[in-house]
């Protein structure tokens, strides 16, 4: 009871504080973010991303097409937005919002939030949290730029799903299938968490998959059935001005966009140093369970390969963070650097895509590390590390060391005479 309350006492402190703050117009700056979360959670009436995604819902349910220049679109709600282009999002995106779509549009962001919020809580005690720790963890992510802009996407879905498909990916794949499947109702680019279960023959998993997005065609194809071509005809004309935006930080179109030729060959050299130092991943074929950082390998993957990535993009990533925690030893100071960078950098300015793309490198390493250890031990200050791999000997299950001279011991292991 005493460690749930040292627990709770902060998180009441820092959501309280948030809901108080002076609420003032949202730049890209950290304390504008705080506000903005301010503005999401009291419902202040301001435009947000997940409004295209409400409007497409609508427009589907009224027989109109969803994929209007957004702009004009939302005017017809009372929205002022600025955009002139139709939503990028998918027809399988809009079904997500149906739990507020019928809400007054001016309150339907701020019961979203609460919800995403609600989401996220869940996502972290089925991955395992008690719920002292979720109740500061949901607290705490609030300072977080990424997690407030999130309250008002669709990204807090996918974590949510991640989280689940990760607890059920050995137990129950048709379970873990259904859940890849609706994080990939957002965006497509979860889909490549189905890799090791094929590589696995759990053809479950790639049945729950189906069943998901069977019945979300079907609902589409009842309601609105041109929309699917409309997307097709949109998709064409919008990806490739979205992926050009100079504030994309998907990690090759922000090299290729700010070094032009250096920055693509950068990118390309970036990735296949990753696949080389991750090859045990990837390159085996692989039995029995699933590891868990060959799990987050394939959930960093899904995160990259976004043609267009923004800050919010990222919080798929949190599961890599907490198990880096989790984990111990020295991979825990990169997970700190990484907590420090994505709270404390935003302060200092704005969040540029030089913020983002630093992120998803620090998470890639990460991973890295997490696979080839012997790495950090490499690093200067390792010699403790350095002698116990050269020099030492550690005898199983007693746990006994001795330098590794060759000699004969007795009394160490049962039924063995010489240090192993």
């Amino acid at each position: 009871m005493r460690n749930f309350i040292i627990k709770i006492v902060p998180a009441v402190f820092i959501a309280a504080s948030i809901l108080v703050f002076p609420a003032k117009l949202y730049s890209d700056r950290h304390l504008d973010t705080l506000s903005l979360a301010q503005m999401i959670l009291k419902g202040d009436f301001v435009v947000f991303d997940i409004h295209q995604d409400i409007y497409g819902l609508k427009a589907m349910f009224l027989k109109q097409d969803p994929y209007r220049d957004l702009g004009p679109a939302l005017k017809t709600f009372g929205l002022d937005y600025t955009a002139r282009h139709p939503s990028p999002h998918p027809p399988t995106a809009f079904l997500l919002t149906f739990p507020v779509v019928f809400l007054p549009i001016k309150i339907s962001a701020m019961v979203w939030a609460w919800l995403m919020l609600f989401i996220f809580a869940i996502g972290l005690l089925i991955y395992g949290y008690k719920t002292g720790d979720v109740i500061l963890i949901c607290a705490l992510s609030l300072l977080w730029p990424t997690t407030v802009t999130s309250l008002v996407q669709l990204t807090i879905i996918w974590l949510t799903c991640i989280l689940a498909a990760y607890k059920f990916r050995n137990t129950r794949p048709l379970i873990s299938g259904i859940f890849i499947g609706l994080a990939s109702l957002s965006k497509f680019s979860p889909a490549v968490l189905l890799i090791p279960f094929l590589l696995r023959r759990k053809w479950r998993a790639v049945a729950g998959f189906l069943i998901v997005w069977v019945i979300a065609a079907l609902l589409i194809l009842a309601f609105a059935p041109e929309t699917i071509m409309r997307y097709l005809e949109v998709a064409k004309q919008t990806s490739v001005q979205m992926m050009l935006r100079t504030d994309n930080a998907s990690p090759g179109a922000f090299l290729g966009l700010y070094f032009e030729t250096a920055g693509w060959i950068a990118a390309g050299g970036l990735g296949m140093l990753f696949l080389y130092l991750t090859r045990k991943i990837w390159l085996k074929i692989p039995h029995g369970n699933m590891a868990a950082n060959e799990w987050n390998f394939y959930s960093y993957l899904a995160v990259i390969v976004l043609p267009v990535t923004w800050s919010y993009s990222i919080l798929p990533l949190f599961p890599i963070l907490a198990m880096t925690f989790q984990k111990g030893g020295r991979g825990k100071y990169l997970a700190v650097l990484t907590l420090a960078v994505a709270i404390l950098m935003p302060a200092f300015g704005t969040i540029t895509p030089y913020y983002v793309f630093i992120l998803v490198l620090l998470f890639g390493v990460m991973i890295i590390i997490r696979e080839q250890p012997n790495i950090i031990n490499r690093f200067p200050g390792s010699r403790t590390a350095w002698l116990k791999e050269k020099h030492l000997r550690i005898l199983p299950k007693t746990g006994r060391v001795y330098p590794d001279t060759g000699q004969f011991r007795h009394g160490g292991y049962p039924g063995q005479n010489r240090v192993p």
